[in-house]
């Protein structure tokens, strides 16, 4: 979202497939609406979450969105049925981003660091002999690395 509005985007869609952001606690929606403080009220848009009972087509018609985060395969067939061209007609954003050719900006999720960094911490809990499930659960957050691409042309 911070690149999104340094970029001169005002008018942020979010698409978000509700059962992944749950597995997550909810933080890619409190992510979102949380860096919506910066924009003025009329701009705030309520995330797409799917399953939802308003087709998408019919959210983007209604909201407007000047630029897209979500994940390509949730909203490309919608921008092709509505004859939407990125960048030309809006931004986009993939948050689950793998094609690295430079078409598309986004955020690339690290899986390896995190492969890597759960055999670290399932290594050193063998090595304490802890077992079993701990008593006070824990979260270890890898962050993700944005990535420019031209679905995201400066507006500014």
């Amino acid at each position: 979202m911070q690149k999104v509005i340094a970029a001169g985007y005002r008018r942020v869609g979010f698409v978000m497939d509700e059962g992944w952001d749950i597995t997550v606690d909810h933080l890619y929606q409190a992510g979102f609406l949380w860096e919506q403080q910066a924009l003025a009220p009329a701009d705030r848009l309520a995330p797409y979450l799917i399953p939802n009972k308003e087709p998408l087509a019919d959210w983007l018609r209604r909201t407007k969105p000047d630029v897209v985060l979500g994940k390509a395969s949730f909203v490309n067939d919608t921008f092709k049925e509505l004859g939407l061209r990125v960048p030309k007609d809006l931004g986009f954003v993939d948050i689950f981003l793998d094609d690295l050719s430079g078409k598309t900006a986004g955020v690339i999720q690290n899986h390896k660091e995190v492969g890597r960094l759960a055999i670290e911490l399932l290594a050193g809990q063998l090595q304490q002999n802890k077992y079993g499930i701990p008593t006070i659960p824990t979260t270890t957050y890898v962050e993700g690395s944005w990535f420019d691409g031209r679905s995201l042309p400066n507006k500014t």
